[in-house]
């Protein structure tokens, strides 16, 4: 039997290059299972949330104050599963760098902040939607209009929370030679530098 010592100060490398970037954790044959099965989950996003939409938008019996909420979330997945997650599983699991250019960091970022913020405040709306008809019932007429203008309100907060997204992001040279798509304030962009030493 070997037995084997390892000193405090060492720490054992998964891989013999010690290469500490996602690509070279796997072989081969499991980023293309990976590959596979993110573009998979991307193609069912795709093709759910848009069968929701049309459904919804095409049926006049579903046409009430619910739809429009759901609507404005399969809006928003969609936003995520086209112009978000592609660029992110390249960028993360194949090539490690940002190669989308500077124009595609300053849109991946601010279109992935509206989607996320407008999912989140739509379920809040959603919420508070439900409060209202189970405490105020007789307000119907009332709720419908609020309901409409905060789910606008929604995509206005969303965006305008987002917008500074569009002049700070910009690409940094990383100590690797790639280039990293990072926010000029963020300690972000800071943190990921020093793993790229």
């Amino acid at each position: 039997m070997n037995n084997t010592t390892v000193n405090a100060t060492q720490t054992p490398s998964v891989n013999p290059n010690n290469c500490n970037t996602i690509p070279c954790l796997f072989t081969t044959a499991e980023l293309v299972v990976i590959a596979i099965c993110s573009f998979a989950v991307i193609l069912v996003a795709i093709v759910a949330n848009t069968c929701t939409g049309i459904v919804l938008i095409a049926s006049k019996n579903l046409r009430n104050i619910s739809s429009i909420s759901i609507i404005s979330l399969t809006l928003a997945d969609l936003l995520l599963s086209i112009f978000v997650a592609p660029f992110l599983i390249i960028s993360v699991f194949f090539v490690n760098v940002w190669v989308f250019g500077a124009v595609m960091c300053k849109l991946y970022v601010f279109i992935q902040r509206v989607a996320v913020s407008a999912i989140l405040l739509n379920l809040l709306v959603v919420s508070l939607e439900r409060f209202l008809a189970v405490c105020f019932p007789f307000f119907l007429r009332m709720r419908q209009k609020l309901f409409l203008y905060a789910i606008i309100l929604v995509w206005i907060v969303a965006v305008a929370m987002s917008t500074p997204d569009l002049f700070y992001m910009r690409l940094f040279m990383l100590k690797d030679g790639g280039e990293g798509c990072f926010s000029e304030q963020s300690v972000q962009s800071a943190l990921f530098q020093s793993f790229h030493e």
